[in-house]
């Protein structure tokens, strides 16, 4: 990859093919990967908008697959046990501004 493994544009390509598996009813293959890009993410990118968008992926899967308690700290809207939001959401909220 031109920007390198870790980089928000190449993060974002492969949630094209997470989300492809996912199309074709691969939900482990697209879990896998989905939890395979997020571990790349670095730790001052963890705010960009691509990372929010990969912890939505993976938390739709796994909400949707039934594992609710699993999903809630990814998903924005979604509340934690301490009423905060879920990673999603912060991230989101930190990069837009709270306001927006």
């Amino acid at each position: 990859s031109v920007y390198g493994a870790q980089h928000p544009r190449t993060l974002d390509a492969r949630v094209l093919g997470a989300r492809a598996r996912l199309r074709l009813k691969d939900l482990d293959g697209a879990e896998a990967e989905l939890r395979r890009i997020l571990s790349l993410v670095r730790p001052e990118d963890r705010l960009h908008p691509v990372a929010a968008e990969i912890r939505v992926a993976l938390g739709s899967l796994l909400r949707d697959a039934g594992r609710g308690p699993e999903a809630i700290p990814l998903l924005p809207g979604e509340k934690k046990a301490d009423g905060s939001g879920g990673q999603a959401a912060q991230a989101l909220a930190a990069w837009y501004g709270e306001a927006h």
